[in-house]
């Protein structure tokens, strides 16, 4: 009994230690758009200069197309760079001339400094058959050069686009979705900590 009680709680201190470690590093988000087509979710990790942007496209219902062409972020003041070191073509970091060079046509929103985008083109045009499609994910990896006194919340400030939506398989719209932060991390670390107690106490009954 003694030992099914030790091995309990050191289990329940390992996976304490790293949820614990993963709140306080990763940040969530979810994404609505404007016109109501366009739904994303993802996480948000800055760790040493390295900023880790990963989205799901999440439409679905009488959705029955779409794909995610771009995102944007709004980088803190401090932020002196960015550049996308992966994916690779066809996605291209925006805006074309380098950070600072301008504000990112994201319109009706506004102060968004860097992103990527299919073939730099962040607003796009036509109906592109290519991008993040629905139910699949992406992630963006960018360098960022500052003061380095970052965590992940500060960059949960995103907006994404998307395009070619078709509804019921009709249509060709398009979308901007700007994001909310959520506690999700936090949600599923006390979540995880009253599983393994209720683990705990199945084992000493």
């Amino acid at each position: 009994m003694k030992t099914s009680i030790t091995n309990s709680l050191r289990l329940f201190s390992g996976v304490a230690l790293l949820l614990g470690a993963a709140v306080v590093q990763a940040a969530t988000f979810m994404a609505v758009g404007q016109e109501g087509y366009g739904k994303a979710e993802g996480t948000v990790d800055y760790l040493g200069g390295v900023l880790t942007v990963t989205v799901k496209n999440t439409m679905g219902g009488n959705i029955t197309s779409g794909f995610i062409t771009g995102i944007a972020i709004d980088a803190p003041e401090d932020v002196s760079g960015a550049s996308l070191v992966s994916p690779g073509a066809p996605w291209e970091y925006v805006p074309e001339g380098g950070f600072g060079d301008a504000e990112l046509n994201t319109a009706p929103y506004t102060g968004y400094d860097f992103g990527a985008a299919l073939n730099a083109d962040w607003l796009g045009g036509g109906n592109p058959n290519s991008g993040i499609a629905i139910g699949h994910s992406q992630t963006f990896t960018f360098n960022l050069s500052g003061m380095d006194t970052y965590v992940s919340e500060d960059f949960t400030n995103l907006v994404i686009r998307f395009k070619a939506i078709q509804i019921n398989g009709q249509g060709d719209f398009s979308d901007k979705a700007p994001s909310v932060p959520l506690p999700a991390a936090a949600y599923l670390f006390g979540s995880a900590l009253i599983g393994l107690a209720g683990i705990g106490y199945r084992r000493r009954s």
